[in-house]
């Protein structure tokens, strides 16, 4: 985080054509490796990326899961892991549509934040845009 981040809690978000089976390595188990099954998430927004926090319901209570960095500038050389792509962003109705990709999945996925704020809207399109 930096000084100018801002971090917005608690939002509600889906990731479309997320298959676990469509990882490149099917038979490696890492558990530190971001596998995009929840529906609620915290997001803290950056000047260069965003960085996006699952949560999930483990035994009744929301537990934090792995990080993962949205990159907006396309060097893939110097992708880390638990860092994704940014390749399109588009808005359907009131969601906000985040196409990227996983070096760690064959196919491209896309990461829906419903009902978001038009604010903060804006301001993952700039950045994006500015990249």
């Amino acid at each position: 985080m930096t000084v100018s981040s801002e971090l917005h809690q608690d939002l509600k978000v889906w990731t479309k054509n997320f298959d676990i089976f469509k990882r490149k390595k099917k038979f490696e188990i890492d558990p530190y490796q971001t596998n995009y099954s929840f529906n609620d998430c915290d997001l803290i927004l950056n000047d260069e990326n965003f960085i996006v926090i699952g949560k999930a319901k483990y035994f009744g209570k929301k537990r934090s899961l792995t990080p993962t960095v949205f990159e907006y500038r396309n060097n893939k050389s110097d992708l880390h892991s638990r860092h994704v792509i940014c390749e399109n962003i588009n808005e359907i109705g009131q969601d906000l549509e985040i196409e990227f990709i996983d070096n760690q999945y064959s196919n491209k996925m896309t990461f829906v934040i419903k009902r978001i704020d038009n604010g903060l809207k804006e301001k993952i399109k700039t950045g994006y845009n500015k990249s």
